[in-house]
């Protein structure tokens, strides 16, 4: 380190130069970017999502044993059902992706990058929108099950 600015080395040969300046504008940067509430929080936020995903397997599990073992799946309807409400989860888990990286009014490419306002901006917009279809995909798996067991009921109805 000097007066101009950083050089790294590698088995005593300089491989990189960082002026000082610069160097300065990207630690800036980073303690930015370090200070933002997604990445102060996702350590704890990673290990809920593990904890809670760990629940959700085992529970799921669980359930998909009492189901097999009652034979669920035999029934026409609540088999039906069952299928549209998996569908929509995969196709949930498949269409969201969390984090934006590209803007579509700039188009960027590998040459252009983000300043970190333009970077916390895109990400509340997709956060909405992610959440907007969260909620929707949400919906629809409700009702999918709410007509399934409205269906089967109606079945069970007619057949006493």
């Amino acid at each position: 380190m000097s007066k101009q600015g950083l050089c790294y080395y590698l088995n005593n040969k300089p491989v990189e130069f960082i002026k000082l300046a610069h160097w300065l504008k990207e630690r800036e940067n980073y303690d930015a970017i370090k200070g933002l509430q997604f990445f102060t929080k996702f350590r704890k936020w990673k290990t809920l999502k593990m904890w809670k995903r760990n629940v959700i397997r085992t529970k799921s599990q669980h359930y998909a044993k009492q189901l097999n073992e009652k034979l669920f799946i035999l029934n026409p309807i609540l088999r039906k059902t069952l299928i549209n409400f998996r569908g929509n989860t995969v196709t949930m888990t498949t269409s969201l992706k969390f984090i934006e990286t590209e803007n579509k009014e700039n188009s960027y490419n590998s040459e252009n990058t983000f300043n970190l306002e333009e970077f916390k901006q895109l990400q509340e917009k997709k956060k909405k929108t992610v959440m907007e279809q969260i909620q929707e995909y949400s919906k629809k798996c409700r009702m999918i099950v709410r007509n399934g067991f409205e269906e089967s009921l109606a079945g069970l109805k007619k057949s006493h």
